[in-house]
């Protein structure tokens, strides 16, 4: 599906400023604590001959439950700007129900010529070496991550400039490599020939009904290895791409090399559909969230939950109407799905005793006491129940 150039303000950038909140706005923490989002790891490559350097990004709840997800793989992921850029653009996304929570992987390289150009270029011994560089991702670096994460079968490749170059050459040469691609600013024209004659190769006859590439560049661009081979790439994606292709070339107004916004607009477009249509929650009910969300699994081809803050909002508004069997419909659901939510505990709990039932209120309180001994709503409530927490 071909888009045609869309044009933003790149003014868009002040929603990064939300940078680590979502995460850390109920963390207690001393004077003087380090801030951190991420760990860095040693992998070792065989196909490579030698030891590669990622990051680890991990969602924020990660710890304190049993759920898989997604995993994002970040080209000069070693930057540490980058990944925070990456990591606060999803959970900016995220917090507005726009996409799942993901593992961010952050790649390493040193020799980036060596590892991104897909050909040989004059005057730089050693370069041409991306399917080399493929290889270790996909054989061993993907594995290692399957084996020490609880990743699901989603990824993402995301690159820019060179990197980019990288992330579409792969779209093109091992299209099912990855599930969904953002490359910003890719430097095609370091080989307007030779990727010119890929794009065709790879993409005439080709029918890729379930991946999505998401590409961009800006009105100030680099001229010499991006904007001047733009518009033959373009030309040549919506000639030869099959129609049911997810496919976009962005151009962003007022904007240099690799835009700051890249990785939100690519994130927005490969999770087009995702946020629950904006409405009063009890009009369509547990089951159009369960529908809804259903979909989503059946698209991207992994378990998704409905989120937990949809479930408290929709059981609330049948707790505001007094409709206490509807209420607890939901939040019996919620339980199921969110097991060591010490949250729906005490809502069910005060549901529970607005009905009348104040056995069934206690245990339930005492449940959400024993999952968050912290948590002093519910201490109060027992309190008031004439129980001791």
């Amino acid at each position: 599906m071909f888009r045609n150039p869309i044009f933003v303000n790149s003014m868009l950038v002040l929603v990064f400023i939300i940078l680590f909140t979502a995460g850390l706005s109920a963390a207690k923490h001393a004077d003087n604590d380090d801030i951190a989002i991420g760990k860095y790891r040693i992998v070792h490559s065989d196909i490579l001959g030698e030891d590669r350097q990622i990051s680890v990004y991990l969602p924020y709840n990660y710890d304190r439950t049993a759920d898989r997800y997604p995993v994002l793989y970040l080209l000069d992921g070693d930057s540490e700007s980058r990944l925070m850029l990456t990591a606060s653009t999803m959970e900016d996304i995220e917090s507005r129900g726009g996409m799942p929570p993901m593992i961010v992987i952050g790649i390493d390289s040193p020799d980036a010529t060596r590892d991104y150009f897909p050909f040989p270029y004059r005057d730089r011994p050693g370069t041409g070496q991306a399917e080399n560089f493929l290889k270790f991702i996909t054989t061993e670096l993907v594995p290692w991550v399957e084996d020490h994460y609880r990743a699901v079968d989603y990824k993402i490749l995301c690159g820019c400039s060179n990197a980019g170059l990288f992330t579409v050459n792969t779209f093109l040469a091992e299209t099912t490599a990855f599930n969904a691609y953002i490359a910003a600013s890719p430097s095609v024209g370091w080989f307007p020939d030779s990727m010119l004659a890929r794009t065709k190769e790879s993409l005439t006859g080709k029918t890729v009904s379930d991946r999505a590439i998401y590409m961009n560049y800006a009105d100030d661009d680099l001229e010499s290895i991006v904007s001047s081979a733009m518009p033959a790439f373009v030309t040549a994606f919506s000639d030869h791409a099959s129609a049911n292709l997810r496919w976009t070339m962005e151009v962003l107004e007022n904007a240099g090399h690799v835009p700051y916004i890249s990785y939100h607009n690519g994130l927005n477009f490969i999770f087009d559909g995702w946020k629950y249509p904006d409405s009063n929650l009890s009009d369509g009910g547990l089951e159009a969230l369960q529908n809804h969300y259903g979909r989503l699994s059946d698209q991207y081809r992994f378990k998704v939950k409905v989120p937990s803050g949809h479930l408290a909002d929709l059981a609330m508004d049948y707790f505001q109407t007094g409709d206490w069997d509807n209420a607890l419909e939901v939040f019996d659901y919620y339980s199921i799905e969110y097991p060591n939510s010490a949250r729906c505990r005490y809502l069910m709990g005060a549901t529970y005793e607005k009905r009348g039932d104040i056995a069934a209120a206690i245990s339930h309180l005492e449940k959400a006491v024993e999952l968050d001994p912290d948590f002093v709503p519910a201490k109060r409530k027992l309190e008031q129940l004439g129980v001791k927490p």
